[in-house]
């Protein structure tokens, strides 16, 4: 699902599995840490616009994905328990359907699921406008250098950081990279977003920070390292 609703939509989805107890706080934690998916119509469509070049987009998306998938291998034995089972689609969609017939009616479905998303959505627009005026305020304030200002708009918020990018001298590899690992990153708008949603359960946040770190690392390596093959 976040993989094609992208970031912070995971924190979302995983509480909900915790809230229902179907998911311990451990494998909560895990999941987190590897399902930091940037919305690929974001990538495709913004930031292709941004940096003039939709094969460029693309690579980015690619590396993006497969260093979560990284992350998650790196990862695989932090709380190994999941359950190692053989899978049955019959069973799954058996179950689904009785979800399905015990559900609540349609309008109660309803409701609920647009109030639940104007909530994320306030969450969403409302760490973003925060961290977008203190971008502003230092990009006011003080006079830093184009990259610097760059990385710093890029820590505090994603978008902001990455405008700022396309508009640097610089070789479009490194603009490639510095791009990378900004999405990889998510910015501290993304990190205060799902710190907010995951506050009052036992999931932890510090092993997704690490997470992130070692994704903005490894997915800015990949892309100095694969750029020219391209």
């Amino acid at each position: 699902m976040s993989m094609l609703s992208g970031f912070p939509s995971s924190s979302k989805y995983i509480k909900e599995l915790y809230d229902k107890s179907s998911i311990d706080s451990n494998i909560a934690s895990k999941a987190l840490m590897f399902t930091h998916f940037s919305n690929p119509l974001f990538i495709l469509g913004t930031l292709s616009t941004l940096l003039d070049n939709k094969k460029i987009s693309i690579f980015i998306l690619i590396i993006h994905y497969f260093t979560n998938i990284i992350i998650g291998i790196i990862f695989k034995n932090y709380h190994n328990s999941f359950d190692n089972s053989k899978i049955s689609i019959k069973s799954a969609v058996v179950k689904m359907n009785k979800r399905i017939d015990n559900s609540d009616s349609l309008g109660s479905v309803l409701s609920k699921s647009i109030k639940d998303a104007i909530e994320t959505l306030l969450l969403i627009l409302g760490s973003i406008s925060v961290f977008s005026f203190l971008c502003v305020i230092i990009n006011n304030t003080f006079s830093f250098n184009n990259l610097t200002t760059s990385i710093l708009n890029g820590l505090l918020e994603m978008t902001s950081g990455l405008k700022y990018v396309s508009m640097l001298t610089i070789s479009l590899k490194y603009k490639t990279m510095l791009s990378t690992m900004m999405i990889s990153f998510g910015g501290l708008a993304i990190h205060v977003q799902i710190y907010s949603i995951i506050s009052n359960t036992n999931i932890k946040y510090i092993p997704y920070l690490i997470a992130r770190i070692l994704h903005t690392a490894i997915s800015g390596l990949l892309v100095f390292i694969l750029f020219d093959f391209i």
